[in-house]
């Protein structure tokens, strides 16, 4: 006799911020079966929306305490970057899981230290790195599994970015490089200059990694990856699609395929659900996250103006 799988409970969720990325955060989570538990946000408008949107769901603006007074499992935090740490503090010290939008924080200490937390409280503690979930980069990294790789190149261009490039789109183009290579960059160099972010860093294996961000207003959106094998296979990743080229016509397009564009977020949150109490996953994300972190941090300190390499 077959015994029928026990109904899991599902999963209640506080939505700290609901703002363009948190909205889709929400559908997101609520998509996958989760509850919401509550929604802490300031703007009154955003608030009567949310009210109007989920009438019987309470809404506040005092994250501390509407977190350490609400019965939940996980905490999702979407608010603006300098807040980040701050928040998910609140949630791991009341033993809640939490999601973070990327980054996880512009602090290498603080980073530890939620890091730290997390590991104290046995919580799960992840930063939405949403383009690792990308079915494109999934099918990038397959093709290029067995390859040796010679070159890595990042374009991104964003209009209208809310903070720097280096912490507002920096972050992802780390996490795919890192997945990708199997290792973080051992000395990222980078340049500043207003909107424009430039990196650059040569992997143990000689691979040359090369990052253009441009947040520049008025620009046309468009992020693309790609990729260079020793052998000569060129794929590039642009937006929803990747093309693979010939490597005796780099022009001629052997395979194209396209994808959809919310597939990526839909992937990212059912694995953080299905993941969050492995504790071996788990650490592996708060390990990229508090890397990614004190990367760009030492490197944007290593750039600023005065620190020039001293005689």
């Amino acid at each position: 006799m077959v015994r029928p799988v026990p109904q899991r409970d599902p999963e209640r969720v506080i939505f700290c911020g609901a703002g363009r990325w948190g909205t889709k955060l929400i559908r997101a989570f609520l998509a996958q079966g989760a509850a919401p538990a509550g929604f802490v946000v300031r703007s009154e408008a955003t608030r009567q929306w949310l009210a109007a949107e989920y009438p019987h769901v309470p809404v506040d603006t005092d994250a501390e305490r509407f977190i350490a007074e609400t019965h939940a499992d996980v905490v999702v935090v979407a608010t603006p970057t300098e807040t980040h740490g701050r928040i998910a503090q609140m949630g791991l010290h009341q033993g809640r899981d939490v999601f973070v939008e990327k980054p996880l924080c512009t602090d290498p200490n603080e980073a530890r230290a939620l890091a730290a937390a997390a590991r104290v409280r046995n919580t799960a503690l992840f930063t939405g790195f949403v383009y690792l979930y990308h079915p494109a980069f999934v099918a990038l990294r397959r093709a290029v599994a067995t390859e040796s790789i010679a070159q890595v190149r990042f374009s991104w261009v964003r209009p209208a970015l809310a903070g720097p490039p280096a912490w507002e789109l920096l972050p992802h183009e780390l996490a795919l490089a890192s997945v990708l290579l199997g290792e973080s960059p051992r000395a990222l160099s980078i340049e500043v200059n207003g909107e424009l972010c430039r990196g650059h860093w040569t992997s143990k294996d000689g691979a040359r990694i090369d990052i253009r961000l441009d947040g520049r207003a008025g620009m046309c959106k468009r992020k693309e990856l790609s990729v260079r094998t020793v052998a000569g296979d060129v794929w590039t990743w642009t937006d929803h699609e990747l093309v693979r080229y010939d490597r005796k016509s780099p022009e001629t397009p052997l395979q194209r395929t396209t994808f959809g564009p919310t597939e990526p977020l839909r992937r990212e949150v059912e694995w953080f659900l299905a993941h969050r109490r492995c504790s071996n996953a788990v650490r592996q994300e708060i390990d990229r996250s508090v890397a990614i972190t004190t990367i760009i941090h030492d490197a944007l300190t290593a750039a600023a103006p005065g620190r020039g390499v001293p005689k």
